[in-house]
């Protein structure tokens, strides 16, 4: 018996890259301190002056690394400036601020995570997503790896934009207790595919396309808190509001590596095997997999299962088809 496995088909559990070494890395921050070679730390408002402008004034001051950690603070404050002008909120004053950094860099396909603890109550909205424009008035690309409302601790949410429009596909991630402690959220996107991560297992995954295209510009990766709703001095919430953080360990970038051109016969030994995307892979069983092992291979066209082919009880093995890029 010959398996072919070709395009489109999705794994039921793709692995990371922790397991995987058809992935590199890309960029890694541990956030012993904030770098400004890499991350820029927002100012001001998105879209000030608009019906859609951040609740919070996003202050410098919210964001700093404690204990080898990022922290990203909201707290209530009163921020005046002159080109804002919203719902009913005085000219030019927000009553809370918060913190937001944007990486310099843009980054294509690949798998994104942070470990992470969010804050979990009324009117927090923590998020990790990547965007593609610098102009906040103008929606080309977005993919949130999360969105998280406080009022909503055991759920986290992950959303895609397109096409200048804010159209999105919504996922819920439940998890009791989820915000109450650190965890990995994380995601893969590649041309075909969108794959969405809790503590490193899939929680769902969609083909990239939208009305006939998909989300295909480099973007820049964004670690923000904010609030989920609108606040104003005469509400129970600005009252009780308690500051708290956003509090990020670690965050991991890594991409695929690419041999694309090559092809494979057979694989005679696993431990000096150059791992990456391959043009196509075959295999019979005159390939060995180790006993008790975890094996991944990637391809670009296809991989094929001739005859005799077997994987060992207690072998994971992993085979998955892949753009190159």
């Amino acid at each position: 018996m010959i398996l072919l496995l070709f395009v489109f088909v999705f794994a039921v559990q793709a692995q990371h890259p922790q397991q995987d070494p058809n992935w590199a890395v890309n960029f890694i921050d541990s956030f012993n301190t904030i770098n400004t070679n890499h991350w820029y730390i927002e100012t001001g408002v998105r879209q000030a002056g608009t019906p859609g402008e951040d609740l919070a004034w996003h202050s410098a001051e919210n964001v700093y690394s404690q204990e080898g950690q990022l922290r990203l603070q909201i707290k209530r404050d009163t921020m005046v400036h002159s080109d804002c002008t919203y719902n009913n909120h005085q000219e030019g004053t927000h009553y809370f601020s918060s913190g937001s950094i944007i990486t310099h860099n843009v980054y294509h396909y690949g798998y994104y995570e942070i470990y992470a603890k969010l804050p979990a109550d009324t009117g927090y909205w923590s998020s990790f997503w990547l965007w593609s424009s610098d102009n906040a008035a103008m929606w080309e690309n977005e993919i949130d790896v999360i969105e998280a409302l406080g009022y909503h601790p055991d759920t986290v949410i992950g959303n895609i934009h397109w096409l200048y429009q804010i159209k999105t596909d919504t996922s819920y991630s439940h998890f009791c207790g989820l915000m109450s402690d650190y965890h990995w959220y994380g995601i893969e996107w590649n041309q075909d595919r969108i794959i969405w991560y809790l503590d490193r297992k899939i929680v769902r995954q969609i083909r990239n396309t939208a009305d006939g295209l998909n989300i295909c510009h480099p973007m820049k990766i964004i670690l923000s808190v904010g609030l989920d709703q609108y606040i104003d001095e005469n509400s129970v919430l600005f009252h009780t509001f308690i500051p708290n953080s956003m509090f990020v360990d670690e965050l991991n970038v890594y991409r695929l590596k690419c041999d694309c051109s090559k092809i494979v016969n057979e694989i005679y030994n696993f431990s000096t095997f150059q791992y990456g995307v391959k043009k196509y892979i075959k295999l019979s069983g005159v390939t060995q997999l180790p006993q008790n092992g975890n094996i991944s291979l990637r391809a670009k066209e296809y991989i094929e299962l001739r005859n005799g082919f077997e994987v060992p009880l207690g072998t994971a093995f992993y085979a998955d088809v892949n753009p190159c890029q």
